[in-house]
């Protein structure tokens, strides 16, 4: 079994540390940039019918409806002054 010892291993490591200018701007050439393209952001009205698809959205609704209906308004969550 071949091994080397840890100052090769060191010394191999510190002989590489990346690539040249030329390589770089041949790769960039080749391949392009290497950036990701930037995310279109949501606007709020798409986040708010993304929320009503839910199911669990309309239960919470009509539980909502019936203790407004039945005066329970402490299960609505209002902060009454």
């Amino acid at each position: 079994m071949d091994t080397i010892s840890e100052h090769q291993t060191l010394e191999s490591l510190q002989k590489h540390r990346g690539l040249s200018s030329t390589e770089v701007i041949e790769r960039r050439r080749q391949y392009g940039e290497n950036s990701l393209p930037a995310e279109k952001s949501a606007s709020a009205w798409a986040i708010l019918l993304a929320q009503l698809k839910s199911p669990l959205v309309y239960i919470i609704l009509a539980a909502a409806g019936v203790s407004l209906v039945v005066g329970e308004y402490g299960d609505l969550a209002l902060s009454w002054p």
